[in-house]
């Protein structure tokens, strides 16, 4: 009996390799190719996405060897997926080696990445990814948790202690993609080599990673309900024309202590719109006439309703150059000062998405005398 157990946990232990040559990865792109770098047999991808549907995966360790030319492009690991479009991700910036946001945490729900809702130390990190060299990357998954190695690194260069799609495994996969408007690379940017996975096995004790309890800030909305996604017209959205059906017929938000309402993972994002948005519709109990600050955070566009008139529009979507924004998602994106009357006060936000997350967080940075309800 002893035997046969060690036998099986040395099974376990082995790690099992994913050749690029055993006819299991599916490419999207069929220009991808198999070839020599660097002395290793690799997959060479410009923008497509390889995938190992064969394996299913939630705890243990991924493995690869991982080289880039510094073009500007984007490296990713697909893992847990659950479908095409529903799955958990790390990726690296592999232009920007040693920078703070060099590596990635980024969950995806209908297709849409969330990285300017996933910034900060618990979702992005400095990485060497200096081109021209084989780097070895090793994910650790355990449970919630998730723990990236990068090099040689015995500690991990970022620890993520809750991951946003749960614990359910999945099939995995490798991307890659060229920035937008780079013209003329003369090879692929990522390179992928030596992939293996230990189901099961991590190597990292995972005790060393504690989620931050942040008690909630005062004066948080978290009670707002969601409206059908439709398609605004250009421009900032002027008036309430849109979304079916009134407030109360729409869904309560799942908001989460921390007040970010992730909208990819609540609202059906409609069939090939390129810009879409939501409403969050809420209710304001005043005790008295007043005027009140609300901070809002959104990505990517939002405009203020109060009692249905406009008060506030803003755009924080990413724009690579002129002018410059990144459109990560704060409480200090925006302020909107609203006259209040005394009794209820009905205020609509809606907040179109258009690359790169879609949210909401927002609070009243003084509720005195205030009820916020859905």
């Amino acid at each position: 009996m002893l035997t046969t157990l060690l036998v099986l946990a040395a099974a376990a232990a082995s790690p099992k390799d994913l050749p690029f040559t055993d006819g299991l990865w599916k490419t999207s792109d069929p220009k991808a190719r198999v070839e020599t770098v660097g002395g290793r047999t690799a997959l060479r991808l410009t923008t497509a996405t390889s995938t190992r549907r064969d394996v299913d995966f939630a705890d243990g360790t991924i493995e690869f060897d991982l080289w880039s030319t510094g073009e500007r492009a984007f490296a990713y690991l697909h893992f847990r997926m659950q479908s095409d479009d529903e799955f958990e991700a790390i990726y690296f910036r592999l232009h920007k080696s040693r920078l703070p946001d060099a590596s990635q945490y980024d969950p995806f729900y209908q297709g849409l990445g969330n990285w300017q809702l996933f910034h900060g130390p618990d979702s992005t990190a400095a990485v060497d990814l200096t081109p021209g060299r084989w780097i070895h990357v090793k994910l650790e998954l355990q449970g919630e948790k998730a723990a990236l190695f990068v090099g040689d690194s015995r500690e991990p260069v970022l620890a993520v202690p809750k991951l946003a799609r749960g614990r359910k495994g999945g099939f995995i996969a490798l991307r890659s993609f060229l920035g937008a408007n780079i013209k003329g690379a003369v090879e692929p940017p990522s390179s992928f080599a030596n992939v293996t996975i230990r189901p099961d096995v991590v190597d990292y004790d995972f005790s060393k990673i504690v989620e931050t309890k942040i008690p909630p800030l005062p004066g948080l909305v978290t009670k707002f309900r969601l409206s059908p996604a439709f398609v605004p017209p250009d421009g900032p959205v002027r008036t309430l024309a849109g979304p079916a059906g009134e407030p109360s017929t729409w869904p309560l938000a799942s908001v989460p202590p921390s007040g970010l309402a992730i909208f990819g993972s609540q609202v059906e994002v409609p069939a090939k719109a390129r810009r879409y948005a939501t409403v969050a519709a809420f209710r304001v109990r005043a005790e008295a006439d007043g005027v009140k600050r609300l901070r809002i955070g959104f990505s990517d566009e939002v405009s203020v309703f109060l009692n249905g008139q406009i008060l506030f529009s803003g755009d924080q979507r990413y724009i690579f150059n002129f002018p410059r924004q990144e459109g990560l998602i704060h409480l200090d994106q925006a302020s909107v000062y609203l006259p209040l009357k005394k009794g209820d006060n009905d205020v609509r936000l809606v907040v179109s998405e258009v690359f790169g997350g879609w949210g909401l967080m927002a609070q009243f940075e003084d509720a005195s005398g205030l009820m916020i309800e859905p």
